[in-house]
This record gives structure tokens, sequence and C-alpha cells, in this order.
């Protein structure tokens, strides 16, 4: 009838807005926060000085926020369908699973020769991914939701940032990234960011992902505003 349809048409609507909403997070917090872990001694020399410790935890603690911002999305989603029996025990079961392992996991890493906070750390993004698993999965199942094509760009997505995080390491042997001189430290940060930056975008824009996470629409825009395109004189 009328109102299954509208419903329908409803549901089709949000997928694709949720699809949209998971595309543009990864192709943009991935390659951003897994740069920002590849360039943490020379980020926190700029910031904070020289430190032995200080760029090892931010290296593997800076990841957490890619988490996060999916966590804190997969609850929105939760909240607009108004779903809160998914979403409070999802939310519960991720914390129960990060109570579990976090101290497991510090002995584990340690015993293992490694930083015993980075199983603090472990464990808190078990935790969110298993909360952001059932909430995708829940209301998935319950709405219809389809997000293989978000599952589709997220692999590329991680294919072309360990293609610039690629790039990156070869960069290393000509500029190294250790440097103690905060200035020194900035203009690597920055030449990094404009060698990743440019590979990440080139190759995304090659392979069409770039024009599926904006449309086509938002490029041709930004072309004219770089004067990239040539204006059609009538």
């Amino acid at each position: 009838n009328k109102k299954d349809k509208e419903n329908k048409n409803g549901y089709k609507d949000v997928n694709l807005k949720i699809n949209q909403t998971f595309k543009t997070l990864f192709f943009t917090t991935v390659p951003m926060t897994l740069g920002l872990s590849f360039l943490s001694v020379p980020v926190w020399h700029t910031f904070y000085g020289a430190s032995t410790y200080g760029p090892i935890v931010f290296r593997f603690s800076i990841v957490v926020a890619l988490v996060t911002v999916l966590l804190s999305t997969s609850q929105v989603i939760a909240y607009t369908f108004k779903e809160f029996k998914i979403l409070i025990p999802s939310v519960v079961a991720g914390l129960v699973l990060n109570a579990v392992f976090d101290v497991p996991l510090m002995l584990l890493i340690d015993k293992l020769g490694g930083y015993a906070f980075y199983g603090a750390t472990l464990s808190t993004c078990l935790g969110h991914i298993l909360t952001i698993t059932l909430i995708l999965v829940l209301i998935g199942r319950k709405y219809n939701l389809k997000l293989k094509e978000s599952f589709k760009s997220a692999i590329s997505t991680i294919l072309y940032t360990v293609i610039m995080l690629g790039v990156l390491y070869l960069l290393t042997f000509i500029v190294p990234l250790d440097n103690p001189n905060r200035i020194v430290s900035l203009l690597i940060t920055i030449l990094y960011t404009l060698v990743g930056g440019t590979v990440y975008l080139l190759i995304s824009y090659k392979t069409g992902l770039l024009q599926q996470v904006f449309g086509n629409n938002v490029l041709e825009k930004v072309k004219e505003k770089l004067h990239l395109k040539k204006r059609v004189v009538e």
C-alpha cells in the first residue's frame, strides 16, 4: 500500500545517506589518522619538543580517533532510528569487552616485549569495534540496510592509504623523520603531508574513488574555483 511504499522509499533514502556518511568518513579519517601515526615523531617534536616516549604513545593512540569517529557515527544512526534497545546493550557489551581484556592485553604485550600501554589502547579499540559491529548488524537486519557500497569504498581507501604510506616510507631515506629541532620538524611534517596528500588524492581521482565519494558536481565546482577547468564562452 501507499504507507509501505513511503516507508520503503524513506529507508532507501536513509540507506543512501548512511553509506555516503561512512564513505566520507573513511575517505578523510583513514589517511589522516594513519598519516599522523606515521608522522608521530616530527609532529610530536613540533608541538612538544624532543621526547623518547611521547611519539610512541601518540603513534598508537591516534588510531583510536578513527575508531571513535566510527563509533560516534554508529551511535548517531541508532539514535536516529530510536533503537535504544540496540544502542544501550551494544555500548555495554563494548565496555565489558574493554574491561575484560584491558589488563590481560597489557600483561600479554609487556610479556612479548612491547609497551604495556599498547594493550590498554588495543582493548579500547576492540570494545569500540564490538559496539560498532553490533549496532550496524542489528540495525542493518531490522531495516534492511545495505552497507556493501561503504565496505568497498573502505577497502579502496585502506589500499590507497597503504600506497601513500609506502611512498612516505621511501621518502624517509631522503628526508629522515627524526629531528629534535621544532622548526625543522614542522617543515618535515609539511613536506610529508603535501607529498602524502598529493599521492592519495591523485590515486583516488584516477581510480574514481574521489568522484564516488564526493560526486562529479562537487569536483567540477572545485576545478572551476582552481581554474583547472576552462569555462565555456557562449
